[in-house]
């Protein structure tokens, strides 16, 4: 029985999943490399760097620079801003084509057979060009299901960390273990802020966060990207047969952002029971996150997930 499309849309500051060569750094410009900016700018709100205000882009005009998105589905279209013939599209590391943007949108492939695939932009000529983000169409249910959204935050609203989280660390001299992070705001390209649910927050080397997922189709755990963030390491373990997978998150960003994909998963069976656990790999580097999102794929009609 085939998956139901579901689309999930993937923004250019996605901490895994999306890669970037030459990879965005301190120094980095449109001419050397990935430089990520966003639509209205940043603000200064006292909080270490900048903070960016509307939606991110990464940009590049460097001769064959290139970005990589994988996905497990059997959709995917890509979104920025580039002129014809300024990069190139290949799907699953097949024949390159030259881009012939519409409107917005950048490149797409449809009719997949559903299973992992990847998608990728290459730049030429030396022309800028500019990804947005990705809508990637993944599966979640069949027929006669009714896919059911939970969101849960890592502190509730009393301040308190929540249960649903494990947490574990050995703090060095001058580092912290986990710890509620004080109430942030995200500014708003109107000028305002709005209050942004407190993370949880670590710069411990090996601390690490677990969970344990059910009843889950696809989960999305969103956080910060800062400069003073790196490498993570999360290992999605499956209960029924012991089988593990390895990905790799990058969480810097030139630019503070506190809402971003940090870790992402789809293609799970909502029978069995997994274990997530991320690794802070490095010291005095933090990792903080504020929520996990969950989808399960087989909810029958007019029926609460228990």
């Amino acid at each position: 029985m085939e998956l139901l499309p579901y689309n999930v849309t993937l923004s250019s500051q996605t901490a895994c999943s999306i890669r970037y060569n030459p990879a965005p750094n301190l120094s980095a410009n449109q001419t050397t490399g990935w430089k990520v900016s966003y639509t209205d700018g940043v603000r200064d709100l006292d909080y270490g760097n900048d903070v960016g205000v509307g939606v991110d882009l990464h940009q590049s005009s460097l001769e064959n620079a290139t970005m990589e998105l994988d996905w497990v589905g059997t959709a995917v279209y890509l979104y920025g801003d580039a002129n014809v013939g300024s990069y190139t599209i290949s799907v699953d590391d097949g024949e390159e084509t030259p881009g012939t943007p519409i409107g917005g949108l950048l490149g797409s492939k449809s009719s997949l057979q559903y299973g992992p695939h990847k998608i990728s932009l290459r730049v030429v000529g030396g022309n800028l060009v500019s990804f947005q983000y990705a809508e990637a169409t993944i599966g979640v249910g069949y027929p006669q299901s009714s896919p059911q959204n939970t969101t849960i935050l890592a502190v509730k609203e009393d301040g308190t960390r929540n249960d649903f989280f494990a947490y574990s660390s050995n703090p060095s001299p001058g580092t912290e273990g986990w710890n509620v992070e004080i109430q942030e705001s995200k500014p708003m390209p109107n000028g305002t802020t709005i209050p942004f649910p407190r993370q949880m927050r670590t710069n411990t080397k090996n601390a690490t966060v677990s969970f344990t997922l059910t009843n889950t189709t696809a989960f999305f755990l969103r956080g910060a990207v800062n400069y003073d963030h790196t490498t993570k390491n999360a290992i999605l373990t499956s209960n029924k047969d012991g089988s593990s997978e390895n990905t790799t998150i990058n969480d810097f960003s030139t630019i503070f952002d506190f809402g971003q994909i940090l870790y992402w998963k789809s293609d799970l069976n909502r029978n069995e029971t997994y274990n997530v656990q991320i690794t802070n790999v490095d010291d005095s580097k933090f990792f903080s996150f504020g929520s996990l999102d969950l989808i399960d794929g087989y909810v029958p009609f007019n029926r609460v997930r228990e």
